[in-house]
């Protein structure tokens, strides 16, 4: 990872994260956080950083399998200049960056302007707006964990009935029209759930966001059953697949919700 630099006696910056996401073409992802809003600067840093990325050896051992030691052609970029905004997912720019000989291009990102060698910039000038509704609307640990806990021993529950209904329904122990009517028994608490604002959680005490996020994931994961479970226009077997998919998620997000609540006391 990279450590904090300085570009050009101007700004600073600090790789947070870095994945490599290659498919069909070799791609990398890349969160940064920097000191300036300034969008020359930042523009000057993203053509020196994009340059920069292309032969940077980070890719995993079945990319270097499959692409050999070429360099990258699909680089995408995440500015931000807080950690609050890291943590909640609204960056000052998002940069994209495909390389004209790449024989799968993935679709090009809505932008702003092109700099440099054909870099994309979609700038995301709405983060102030948010930063500030965050930053108004954070709570402290003790409050937050324990509206965080109410909510995680619903949604928990909630998903330990519909998978349970689930395997009722795959196993031929229930009709389909017995478990849509028992899926929406709890459509107005699911609801209230997915809806329901408490605040935001402190940005400065490490854990928190992650948390936040796990249990949000887990309940946009069970109101997507339900919401699968409402379409008439469905069929059967897509049905199965899709709240197969949603209930994996669940699970997933409900354990690394647990798992990250015990470090947290």
């Amino acid at each position: 990872m990279m450590n904090i630099k300085k570009m050009n006696n101007e700004i600073k910056y600090k790789v947070i994260e870095m994945e490599d996401i290659s498919q069909s073409a070799k791609r990398l992802s890349v969160k940064i956080l920097v000191d300036s809003t300034k969008k020359d600067e930042l523009k000057n840093l993203i053509e020196t950083l994009t340059e920069e990325l292309k032969y940077i050896d980070y890719a995993k051992e079945k990319t270097i399998i499959k692409f050999g030691n070429k360099p990258y052609e699909v680089i995408y970029l995440l500015l931000y200049s807080n950690i609050r905004q890291v943590n909640f997912g609204f960056p000052l720019c998002r940069v994209q960056w495909i390389d004209d000989n790449c024989k799968y291009k993935p679709m090009k990102i809505q932008y702003d302007e092109i700099v440099g060698d054909s870099i994309l910039i979609e700038w995301q000038d709405e983060f102030k707006f948010f930063d500030q509704i965050i930053k108004e609307n954070e709570i402290g640990k003790e409050e937050f964990l324990k509206y965080s806990d109410e909510k995680f021993d619903f949604i928990k529950d909630t998903y330990e009935n519909f998978a349970k209904l689930f395997t009722e329904l795959i196993s031929n122990k229930i009709e389909f029209n017995i478990y849509v009517s028992e899926i929406l028994r709890l459509e107005d608490a699911l609801n209230g759930s997915f809806f329901d604002f408490y605040g935001f959680p402190d940005s400065s005490v490490e854990g928190l966001a992650e948390l936040h996020n796990h249990l949000q994931s887990a309940i946009t994961d069970v109101h997507n059953v339900l919401v699968v479970a409402k379409n008439k226009d469905y069929s059967f077997k897509n049905v199965v697949i899709l709240t197969k998919i949603y209930l994996q998620d669940a699970k997933k997000n409900i354990e690394q919700y647990f798992e990250l609540r015990k470090s947290l006391q």
